[in-house]
Parts: C-alpha cells; structure tokens; sequence
C-alpha cells in the first residue's frame, strides 16, 4: 500500500504515469490502489490525479493497471459531487463529470447539444454582453398575436422566454432551441445564433466527461514495453500498407461521432469535421497496441467544391487522446494533429506518421501540407510547444527556400549543441510558409496550391454573374445545365438528389474552363462521375476519382496561374 500524504502520491503518479519499467509499473498499482481510498479536496490535485488516470487508461502497463484507471474515472463523478460549491466551481472547465464547462459553442454545437444533452446546458445571462442580437432571434420566434407585448419594453429577453416556455420545465437554452430547429434553414438559423454569441453553462454529465467518453469497440490492450517510436525512415512507415481499414455500420459510426464531438466539446473546441460528419462514412484504421484512427466524412450538404475534408480522431484503448482533419486535393492533403493535454509525453510522433500511413492507405495522397497555424502562426500554443521542430523532425520542409535555409542552420546548431533552443523571433520567422512532405514518386504537378481554392472559388462568382438570371440559384442551374450538356449529356434530371446538389455546387467552379471542349471522350465522362461521386454516400469515391483525373488537374491549375 502507498504511504504518504495525497498530495505526494498524486504528484508521484503523475510523475511515472509514462514511465514503463517493471519498477514503474509496480509503483503505479500501489499508487492507484492506495488513491481509490484518499479523500482529495484540493482542485489542482483532482485534476492532476484525473489526468494521470486518463493517461494510463489509454496506455496501461497491463490489465489490471487499466482496470483500476477505468475504475477510478467511472467513479470520479462521487469525488465531484462531495465537494462544496466552491471547491466544484474551481473545477469549471476542466471537463470531468460533475462540473460546469462554461463556453460560447457555434450554433451546430449548439444544436448537438441540445438533442444530446438535454437539460444540461443552460443560458448563462449574466455574461450575456449583447442582448441585442438575442432579441434578433427572438424576433423571428415571436408570433404576431404576441409582438406587441415582446416590442413593448416591458419584459427583456430572458423574461419574455421564462414566460413563453410556460410550464414545460425545460431549461431557457432547451426551449428556445427548439424553436430554432423548427423554422427557417440552418443556415439562416446558424448566422442568426453564431453573431448572437451566447454564452451557455454546461453541466457535464457521465457520458460526455472526458474521463467516461469512450469508444470501446475493441477489448484493451496493455503496453508491456511501452510507447512506441517511429524508428526508420518515416515515408517507409507512411507507405507500408495497412492490414484493414473499415467502414463502420451506421450504429457504430453514430457512436463515433458522439464520442469525438463530446471530445472536443469537453475541452472547449469544435472542428467543422466532426460538427457535420457523415454517420454513413466513418472509417476505422487498427495502427495495435490498442490504439485506432477513426476518419470521418461530411454529410453531402455540407461538403466542399473542390476538396474533400475529412476529420480523424486518434483513439487508444477507447480513449480519444488527439484529433485532426485533412483537406485532400488531387494527389495532396493539407494536414496536421493535435493531442490532447491528459496525453502529451505519449507516442505523438509515431501517431502522427500513422495517421498519415491512413489517409495514404485511404486516399493514395503522396504530398502533405501543414499549414502555418499548426506550426505556430498566430497560435501561441503551437509556437510555445515548438510545433515547427515535431513536423521537422518528421521530415516536413518550408516550402520557401529562404525559411527553409534558415530552418537547416537552426537544425544545426541544435543537432551540435544539446542544450540549444530556438529563440521565439526566430520561430515566428519559421512559421511564415506551409511545410510539405512528399513521398517517393511525388512530382511537382501533383502540387496543387492552397490558395488556387479561393482563384476558383472567384472564378465561380465570375461565371455566375455571366448568366441571365439574376437570381443565384436559378444562376446556378443554367450553368449546370450548359455544363452537362458540354460533357455529352442531355439532362440530370434521373440524378439523385445529392448528385443534382453536387452539380450546382460544382459548375460554377467548372464553368471557367474554356477547355472542356478539347477534352477526350472518356475525359469529359470522368468529370461527370466524378461530379456524381460528390454527391454521393461515400466521399471515398470522389478522392479516388479525381486523383486520377490529370486533366482536370492541368485544367485547373493552368487558369490559376493565369490569373
């Protein structure tokens, strides 16, 4: 049994927590069994001791260490509840069971909270700092037969909906989202919500709390020799194929797309990606030693023109431990990762370069980009955590050659002096351009630039405005009408819904090329499939389409660099 006070075991488990001797691991049993028994009131130390138990969940030395982590975070929430009030309010914001999380979610988290956790989220009107743009929403809910009583001054915001939610013993967030969800569109509705900006409190219940949220789809496994590291040449490791990689039954997809959205939302984030994945295209890469990667897809509506975005959550032993997205183009995806703090000193880099080995396994991308955010462009804490040297020891590359230069002399100096550190000045200067990897047989046309997204996206708003319609939509339709008919169809009337939503999202996008008509046969049918394939179930199809698609590719890159 462990001796000392509370305060020293949890500093000593979270000391050893990565540490994987047999000393060690004999050590974290006595530690764990003995803090099961200690009453622990202090903030700092239930948030410690909560983040160790995360950590060696996800990575135990064996069994019984995973089962005494998983015990002692499924009881977590009886630690909370003896606490007083104040000593629960120090907890705010930490995500465990039992406290409050305090946030400004868009209007999609909003909306997921709501049907998922009804009743625990809350209006927070004291840091409500414009009322103004709540009284726009309320505006559009308020029928004509009470207006007058709302516009009268009498009653504020909060009043009016205390009263109009009458005795259905909702909480103010719940009724009004309701509403929300019944009128207009969901675009309208999330412009109205995010520029409202309202601050919600949520009570974070057993199934949302980070240390509970799991997606155990797979018995655990134990690290008898600890974490791995990314040995060899890194490309070699990216292309190595994978044993399976598996599309989840819509039941299973569902229960992954709750975990990683509880995830994130726990931890005060969201990501487009999981905010509108797809139940119908979630896949599940096996990387062993317990650990998943989980790649998610958009909903049809929701999808891009060009690229195809892709979120993937990293889970290891039903613990989400980091997340990401990927933007793929052609032969490229512009990337990167982000682990969550419970999780840091883990294996981020051999992750990393497995999450890569997947979306190369899924997608054939041979080029990946991390953008200047990842690396710490105007991200404190991507810069502070030397974010560039973990994708430079990866073997990304600046692609400016002057940043790149610079980088190989710092790379020097900290390669002959051990104790030497980049100074901040010089990191912000690393930081100014994308970096990129390319694997072998990568050439320089399967590049496509970032920023030639936003040349098509303008020259779409060019070709839209050529048309007779003023109206956009129907502007839309005659330039998918034209467009079909260039590429040798007659109608798209027999298409499926979401291949006709694809097509007006993607002419005007195409409209601008004035070479369709030098295209082959089996060119210009490509491009439709391919335009079918945006729409369809799976996003899958549509990668795999347009990497191969090296006309469309030329065609576009062409009017870009004309531009």
């Amino acid at each position: 049994m462990g001796s000392g006070s509370a305060r020293i075991q949890v500093r000593e488990l979270q000391r050893i927590r990565n540490t994987y001797t047999p000393a060690a691991a004999a050590a974290k049993l006595d530690l764990l069994t003995s803090l099961q028994e200690r009453t622990i009131s202090q903030p700092s130390l239930l948030k410690s001791l909560h983040d160790s138990l995360c950590f060696i969940c996800a990575f135990p030395d064996g069994l019984t260490h995973y089962r005494l982590s998983r015990h002692g975070l499924d009881s977590f929430g009886e630690r909370i509840e003896s606490l007083n009030a104040k000593t629960r309010e120090n907890l705010a914001d930490t995500g465990i069971e039992g406290t409050c999380v305090y946030y400004r979610f868009s209007y999609a988290v909003a909306l997921w909270l709501a049907r998922h956790n009804p009743g625990a989220v809350e209006m927070d009107w004291e840091e409500l700092e414009n009322p103004g743009r709540l009284d726009e929403i309320l505006r559009q809910i308020v029928l004509p037969g009470e207006y007058d009583y709302y516009a009268s001054g009498q009653v504020s915001e909060r009043q009016w909906i205390s009263q109009a939610k009458g005795n259905h013993g909702v909480t103010d967030f719940t009724w009004l989202m309701a509403q929300m969800g019944n009128r207009r569109t969901a675009r309208f509705w999330t412009e109205m919500y995010d520029a409202a900006d309202l601050p919600l409190i949520w009570q974070v219940g057993p199934d949302f709390a980070k240390g509970r949220n799991t997606l155990p789809l797979r018995p655990p496994r134990a690290r008898t020799r600890g974490m791995r590291k990314l040995e060899g040449n890194v490309i070699k490791t990216i292309t190595r194929p994978l044993r399976k990689v598996q599309r989840l039954s819509r039941p299973q997809a569902a229960k992954a797309i709750k975990t990683a959205m509880a995830a994130l939302v726990a931890r005060h984030r969201e990501t487009y990606h999981f905010n509108h994945a797809n139940p119908e295209e979630v896949y599940a890469a096996d990387i062993g030693q317990g650990v998943q990667i989980f790649v998610y897809g958009l909903l049809p509506e929701q999808r891009f023109s060009l690229e195809t975005t892709m979120g993937y959550l990293i889970v290891a032993n039903g613990m989400p431990v980091g997340y990401g997205g990927a933007s793929v183009v052609f032969h490229q995806a512009n990337t990167g990762i982000n682990i969550f703090d419970e999780y840091r000193g883990s294996e981020a880099t051999y992750l990393w370069a497995q999450v890569l080995r997947t979306f190369h396994h899924l997608f054939g991308c041979k080029y990946f980009v991390v953008n200047p955010y990842q690396i710490g462009g105007d991200n404190r804490e991507a810069l502070r955590s030397g974010a560039f040297w973990f994708y430079y020891k990866l073997g990304f590359r600046p692609v400016v050659k002057e940043i790149a230069r610079l980088a190989s002399a710092e790379n020097m100096k900290i390669r002959k002096k051990k104790d030497y550190r980049t100074n901040t000045q010089t990191l912000k200067q690393l930081t100014q351009c994308d970096m990129y990897l390319c694997l072998d047989g990568t050439r320089k046309w399967h590049f496509f630039e970032e920023h030639w997204l936003e040349i098509c996206a303008a020259g779409a708003t060019k070709v839209l405005g050529r048309q007779q319609a003023i109206d956009r939509t129907a502007a839309a339709r005659e330039t998918a009408i034209q467009l079909v008919k260039l590429l040798g169809q007659k109608s798209f009337s027999h298409w499926s819904r979401e291949e006709q939503q694809a097509l007006l999202q993607q002419a005007p996008v195409l409209g601008f090329l004035t070479d369709l008509g030098e295209w082959t046969r089996a060119e210009r049918h490509n491009l439709l499939k391919l335009i079918r394939a945006k729409g369809g179930k799976q996003e899958l199809d549509y990668v795999r389409i347009m990497r191969k698609h090296n006309r469309l590719r030329h065609s576009l890159s062409k009017y870009c660099q004309g531009i």
